[in-house]
């Protein structure tokens, strides 16, 4: 079961450098997009 947020890297082929930067891409926004997400709650307090 992969962890949600990841990318689906089975359907990647991994020589193909254009594919790889297109998940490495989303990923990454994925990531920054749950960290405001975690972060949100806590602005109130500051």
């Amino acid at each position: 079961m992969p962890v949600t947020g990841t990318p689906d890297w089975s359907n990647i082929d991994p020589f193909n450098k254009e594919e790889l930067h297109q998940a490495m891409q989303t990923w990454k926004i994925k990531c920054e997009q749950r960290r405001i997400d975690i972060v949100q709650p806590f602005k109130q307090f500051d």
